[in-house]
């Protein structure tokens, strides 16, 4: 059993443009929302074991801003 320190987390790199004010970004805040599903809309299954991502689910949307102010002032709460 490995006794070390765990690794820091990395942000992973994407390139695209902000959501709210278009600019390039190249670390971006990542905003994910999930509508809620009918049972009947369902389709994804997992075997025991296995994880899905978020963002692979089909009812995902994915959002990408420069910083959390900019997604604040996208919402309105700012």
């Amino acid at each position: 059993m490995p006794r070390g320190r765990k690794k820091k987390y990395v942000r992973p790199k994407l390139d695209c443009s902000c959501f709210y004010c278009g600019k390039e970004v190249e670390y971006p805040y990542i905003h994910i929302s999930l509508r809620r599903p009918d049972y009947s809309d369902i389709k994804v299954v997992a075997s025991a074991g296995t994880t899905v991502l978020n963002r692979d689910l089909p009812n995902a949307t994915t959002s990408y801003y420069c910083d959390t102010t900019c997604h604040k002032e996208q919402m309105g709460q700012l």
